[in-house]
């Protein structure tokens, strides 16, 4: 008795410890991106997509590391398909990818999707295409359900490294309006302008940027994607 009596002494210690620790497990979701000719062409090539999409994921990662976000990404494949985007705005081609089509080639991103679903247990698929714009947003460089499984990224804005950080946080239920403007101008990656210049963090009132805190009580987006993330992680699982 003794002895048991000794150790619950300490047993609020322990989950003291090892709480905090539990806390900080970052959820793993699988992604596999597809991509199109047109796509790869606007990056120079397949090496040249394939590198700049791994670095992406990279960014995405980190950006969720030091904004306490609390999940991790791990990019299961990468993939041309042969999907005739002509004429398809990428809302649509968004669409297709989440719900299929009618025709033959609308049906291609969503039949491709299923492929890697099943067999790489993709538990998030993107499509990259060169279209823009469609849903209302004639401008628009990236769709994505918020939160969901599915994104559509416009190959040109691939040369901007808020773009897949972007998307993929509205898969984590990212919103545009939970994004924060810091006092030096700076916006966190869910602004809805990819034009302002950016800061490597989703929004956060705990977390500082040089000292200045990236989001406030109305401002915490990463909070949301920390509710998400296990949901994403385990849709196969």
């Amino acid at each position: 008795m003794k002895v048991t009596k000794k150790w619950i002494k300490f047993i609020p210690l322990l989950t003291l410890i090892v709480g905090p620790v539990a806390e900080t497990q970052a959820a793993t979701s699988q992604l596999a991106i597809l991509y199109t000719n047109a796509a790869k062409n606007r990056n120079g090539g397949d090496p040249q997509i394939k590198a700049r999409l791994r670095n992406r994921i990279q960014v995405t990662n980190r950006t969720s590391r030091q904004s306490r976000a609390n999940f991790f990404v791990r990019l299961v494949n990468i993939k041309r398909i042969g999907y005739n985007e002509r004429g398809v705005d990428l809302f649509s081609s968004f669409i297709h990818l989440a719900g299929g089509g009618f025709t033959a080639n609308e049906k291609i991103p969503r039949n491709e999707g299923r492929i890697v679903e099943r067999r790489a247990k993709a538990d998030l698929v993107s499509i990259i295409t060169t279209g823009t714009g469609g849903g209302g947003n004639r401008g628009a460089v990236g769709w994505a359900n918020t939160p969901g499984y599915y994104s559509a990224i416009n190959a040109d804005s691939l040369g901007n490294t808020q773009g897949v950080p972007h998307e993929i946080g509205h898969n984590f239920d990212g919103l545009h309006q939970r994004a924060h403007r810091l006092p030096n101008g700076l916006t966190t990656v869910m602004w809805g302008n990819f034009a302002r210049a950016w800061t490597q963090y989703y929004s956060n009132p705990h977390v500082r940027r040089n000292g200045v805190l990236t989001g406030n009580g109305n401002k915490n987006n990463a909070i949301r994607m920390r509710r998400r993330d296990y949901a994403n992680a385990n849709r196969f699982r």
